[in-house]
């Protein structure tokens, strides 16, 4: 257990010192001040208590959905848990809480998942080549049994990929390389722009292929890039095979506790909006992107071999949460809007929702437990024969500090950021390549987070307070929340609760 804390007044965290210049403070970033954190605590337990009246035995919703709420409603809370973090030179201090580490709904922690996964493939997985993203989107049709059914929606990936690497073997033979290697980094995706389920895959491929060479040297060749005309003959190809990979698969009902998740994502299926399906002549010429009875391929963006910086920011782009939260907001009937990030081909610009139903779709998207989002095909796969020989083509990645500068005549000390710091036993298990909140920060917005506020001098984790007396002794002795809020109970329908008293 932790020990009791003494807080002297040297110890306060830094938002109690009104001297220190508000662009170098640490800001918390108080989640439940938010829309989201507001709508989940609101209505979280009406949308449970539905699925369990809509359920024929009464199951609703399975344990992880729930968890997923549950979890998301104590991330970022002090009374939760925190980390101590300290200067050595003028004794300083913060509080760093705890993060819920959530993969589907928490968009602070699916944004630090997106930076560190995209920083990793920098760093780690993809040489210095140009790549091209390919993305593949699914008809109407066929959306739902992919995402009810895991297996299948790795079968059609693999196809899809197939396709592509034959593509680019016959190109390359044509240009007298014997034996081509491919390979794919792919992000599954399962949202749209206006929050509808729609499955799709943002998969780069190096624009070009690899070659073997004595000694398990790998050589890079670079190929051109598809004519629009390559394009529609993949995405044929595409079609037929995935149509008959889905006419073979066993349509089976889904399991008792998958039942309302089934129907939710029956509904999340549904555009928010009034949308007319969009034909290729309307859609107008758009240089290799193809359109087919539903299924659509895209393969014109890519990125320079130099241009790390611009594969990072696209990376991340692939792994992003489904909205951005300052884009949420309250209606006066309670009512949640979701401004779009550019106006919709409609001509809309803002999308409106039930909060029982903003939440429905949001929890209609939750990942299955061990389902990965993140896939990795060819040359690039886990246990790939030239996997090693791959990584020596990777540039040296960035110094594992912050900043890279020193304070006092020592090097900054790498200390987590709020939200996750990293406990000792986790130091053990935790690959090499996790990143901490604050070195993620510096990378992306290069501000260094490890320095105090009040002295420039380096800043370290000295403690992690998981006591529950213990925690809530400091936050009382500190003025904060030492309980969760309120998560309000379920409510009636609306035509149970009218009075009917004449």
């Amino acid at each position: 257990m932790d020990a009791p804390l003494p807080m002297a007044p040297a110890a306060c965290p830094d938002w109690a010192h009104p001297a220190v210049p508000a662009q170098s403070r640490y800001q918390p970033r108080r989640p439940e001040r938010t829309i989201l954190y507001q709508v989940v605590a609101e209505h979280m337990e009406t949308l449970f208590a539905e699925a369990e009246a809509a359920s024929p035995d009464g199951v609703g919703y399975p344990a992880y959905v729930r968890r997923e709420f549950e979890r998301f409603l104590s991330c970022g809370l002090w009374s939760e848990g925190f980390a101590r973090v300290r200067c050595g030179s003028c004794g300083h201090e913060r509080l760093l809480p705890f993060s819920c580490k959530s993969r589907a709904l928490c968009p602070s922690c699916i944004g630090r998942r997106m930076a560190d996964g995209a920083a990793h493939l920098v760093d780690h997985v993809l040489p210095r080549a140009p790549y091209r993203l390919w993305t593949l989107s699914l008809p109407h049709r066929i959306r739902l049994l992919v995402v009810r059914n895991p297996p299948l929606l790795s079968r059609v990936l693999s196809l899809f990929l197939r396709a592509v690497f034959a593509w680019q073997r016959r190109r390359a033979r044509k240009q007298g390389i014997a034996k081509p290697l491919t390979g794919a980094v792919t992000m599954l995706q399962f949202w749209g722009s206006i929050l509808q389920l729609t499955p799709h895959a943002h998969s780069w491929l190096p624009d070009g292929v690899f070659e073997a060479h004595d000694q398990g040297v790998l050589r890079f060749h670079r190929i051109e890039p598809p004519a629009d005309a390559e394009v529609a003959a993949i995405l044929a190809r595409v079609e037929r095979k995935v149509l008959a990979a889905c006419d073979a698969a066993d349509e089976t009902l889904p399991d008792d506790d998958e039942q309302v998740v089934a129907q939710a994502q029956l509904e999340a299926s549904r555009p928010a909006l009034f949308t007319l399906p969009l034909t290729e002549k309307e859609l107008g010429p758009r240089p290799r992107c193809a359109l087919r009875n539903g299924f659509s391929l895209h393969a014109n963006l890519d990125v320079h071999q130099k241009n790390r910086n611009t594969l990072e920011r696209l990376l991340r782009y692939g792994m992003r949460p489904p909205f951005a939260q300052n884009r949420l907001s309250l209606l006066q009937d309670g009512r949640v809007r979701l401004e779009l990030r550019k106006p919709f081909y409609t001509g809309q610009t803002d999308v409106i929702f039930e909060p029982v139903q903003f939440l429905r779709r949001l929890a209609a998207a939750i990942p299955k437990p061990r389902q990965n989002l993140l896939r990795f095909h060819g040359i690039f796969a886990a246990n790939a024969k030239h996997r090693d020989a791959l990584k020596r083509l990777v540039p040296q990645p960035r110094p594992r500090t912050d900043t890279g500068q020193k304070h006092h005549g020592q090097k900054v000390v790498t200390a987590p950021d709020a939200d996750e710091p990293t406990s000792p036993q986790n130091q053990q298990t935790t690959p090499a390549y996790r990143r901490t909140w604050a070195e993620l920060h510096a990378r992306i917005f290069g501000s260094d987070l490890t320095a105090c506020p009040r002295c420039s001098g380096p800043m370290k984790v000295i403690q992690f307070v998981k006591d529950p007396d213990v925690i809530h002794k400091v936050c009382r002795h500190l003025g904060l929340p030492t309980t969760l809020p309120p998560v309000a109970p379920a409510r009636a329908p609306p035509e149970l609760s009218f009075d009917l008293d004449l």
